[in-house]
């Protein structure tokens, strides 16, 4: 179960880190911010521009972020992995509105890049923000030779000026997985057939696509208290698949089959690998958007999966001259359904019986230190996990996360 608790985790995780400039869901805070220079143990970025024109520029790579990890049989993130991914953009601004654009190319692997161009803009004073990225993934050789994914999160945000109900964001997902077939994919069995005299192939001998859609509404609410800011929040999630892969496909003994599998969320900087009914040690899916899941010690893959998520944020903040924390725990449930199949283990699709319900929490902190007005010393963290309902208060089938960062900020 190590891999649901990772699915169902991480997605409480990635909600709420708040870093600079190089974060394309955050783009268009570039048109709103004053000129300043970010530098943090995973990024590095510039703002800066006149009061109409704005520029930006900046590096991010995967070195900071998990630091503990029991959900993936103790993977630890961290400075192991460096993925660097280069952004630059540049935006016109007026009294009435912005508009801004902006590229980012991200390095994955030597078969995969990532390619994002991005529209941001801004309207009604700032109060109406809205931010479109569109990464296209493009596969170059390997495993991965022939296929692209194309993806994108559009987020709408308003300000509304309301002393209770102070902010609404929605963000609109899609995402598309072409997979090309190629001798990477296909796994054949002739020399150990399951029956003698018979070709055994597994894999994926036949082009294929994947389509998924996604809505993550949140409400930001005031509850102004002297001297405690106190910010309560609501974030609910639907994803699903709209359609999954058709395989992978086999053929055993002359008769053929498909044991497909989707994702409830294509990500066009997540490449698929190898897989192969008898190669495990090939599978390469991106589990936190579906995929594959374990079942006691089986791996299923995963048919028409749905994932809908509910969660609780609440924010404090507190201030002084030189010091500003904030704190925001917040409690989800989760749950996924879908149908799965353990492949030529099992000839037909078995329904999950009937979903896979999830409790998580999440404490999140940032301190900013101002020992001068226009430098800012920075620190995140984040504590968390999950475990399913029916596992409450059992420490070996329960999941944790620690995460951290910190950095400097300079205004100009």
């Amino acid at each position: 179960m190590k891999r649901l608790y990772y699915i169902l985790t991480a997605l409480i995780i990635s909600a709420y880190s708040v870093f600079g400039y190089t974060i394309l869901e955050d783009f268009n805070d570039f048109l709103v911010d004053e000129n300043q220079l970010t530098i943090r143990l995973d990024r590095f970025g510039v703002l800066a521009g006149t009061e109409n024109l704005r520029f930006m520029v900046g590096v991010e790579g995967e070195t900071a972020g998990v630091l503990i990890d029991n959900l993936d049989n103790g993977v630890k993130g961290g400075v192991n992995t460096f993925r660097p991914a280069a952004t630059a953009g540049f935006g016109y601004k007026t009294d009435s509105f912005g508009i801004g654009f902006g590229y980012q190319f991200k390095y994955i692997s030597g078969t995969w890049h990532a390619h994002t161009p991005i529209i941001t803009a801004t309207a009604l004073n700032d109060n109406l923000r809205i931010n479109i990225p569109v990464t296209i993934g493009v596969g170059m050789g390997g495993v991965n030779d022939g296929d692209m994914a194309v993806s994108t999160d559009i987020r709408v945000e308003y300000y509304t000026g309301n002393d209770i109900f102070s902010r609404i964001r929605v963000n609109l997902q899609y995402g598309m997985y072409s997979m090309k077939a190629n001798d990477s994919r296909v796994y054949s069995m002739s020399s150990a057939p399951v029956v003698p005299g018979h070709n055994t192939t597994f894999g994926f001998p036949d082009d294929t696509q994947a389509h998924s859609i996604g809505i993550d509404v949140r409400g930001y609410f005031i509850a102004a208290t002297d001297p405690i800011l106190i910010e309560p929040q609501i974030r609910l999630i639907y994803k699903a698949s709209l359609k999954d892969f058709g395989g992978p496909s086999y053929t055993i003994s002359g008769q053929t089959g498909s044991s497909g599998f989707g994702f409830y969320q294509v990500d066009a900087s997540s490449p698929i690998g190898a897989i192969g009914a008898y190669n495990p040690s090939s599978h390469n899916l991106p589990l936190e958007t579906g995929g594959t899941i374990t079942i006691g010690e089986t791996d299923y893959y995963i048919t028409k999966p749905q994932f809908i998520g509910l969660s609780v944020p609440v924010g404090f903040t507190a201030e002084s001259e030189f010091i500003t924390l904030y704190l925001e725990p917040a409690v989800s449930f989760s749950m996924i359904t879908g149908g799965v199949n353990a492949g030529i283990a099992s000839m037909k699709p078995v329904r999950i019986p009937p979903v896979f319900y999830s409790l998580g929490y999440l404490v999140y902190g940032e301190l900013y230190i101002t020992p001068m007005p226009n430098l800012e010393w920075y620190f995140e963290a984040q504590v968390g996990g999950a475990t399913t309902v029916d596992n409450i208060g059992n420490s070996s089938d329960s999941g944790l996360v620690f995460n951290g960062s910190t950095g400097i900020t300079y205004r100009f």
